[in-house]
């Protein structure tokens, strides 16, 4: 019989995303950060601006972070993009002060299908570049999943 662990597992999902809009002929960059987090639903607390979900630096892999979000697995956000972006920019990966048997994975769709994928991400690796075309796409998800049933400290 399979019992959930009692443990808080950190998972910093550090999507240190950069949106990019084009206005006319200008380009503008919007950070993931500066959006409403509001609508980013998260299955332990309330995701962070600049901060891990615990309210720490974001760190992954060793490398400090000064901008981003920090959510915990299970964790979305759907954002309207109106055809406008042309592109997301992130470093996403598993927040240092994560549990060290967490693994987590993340996702980013686009007018409901995967443009990209993480594959398990676990404790102390490096943080994972996404950088995608959205060229056309009106709305755009951000997924952070877990890959184990203890969802604790699972911080992204």
């Amino acid at each position: 019989m399979n019992r959930p662990i009692n443990r808080f597992a950190t998972f910093l999902v550090l999507f240190l995303p950069l949106l990019s809009f084009s206005q006319q002929a200008a380009e503008e960059s919007v950070w993931l950060s500066d959006l409403d987090l509001s609508k980013m639903t998260c299955v332990m607390g309330v995701p962070k601006t600049n901060l891990s979900i615990r309210g720490d630096t974001m760190r992954i892999g060793g490398e400090k972070f000064e901008r981003g979000v920090g959510t915990h697995a299970y964790s979305r956000m759907l954002i309207d993009l109106h055809r406008k972006a042309k592109k997301f920019s992130a470093k996403v990966g598993l927040d240092d002060g994560a549990y060290v048997h967490a693994s987590i994975s993340f996702y980013v769709v686009g007018d409901k299908k995967v443009l990209w994928e993480s594959g398990p991400v676990k404790h102390g690796e490096k943080p994972r570049a996404v950088n995608i075309d959205l060229t056309g796409v009106k709305k755009l998800g951000l997924l952070v999943t877990v890959n184990r049933e203890d969802i604790s400290e699972n911080y992204a």
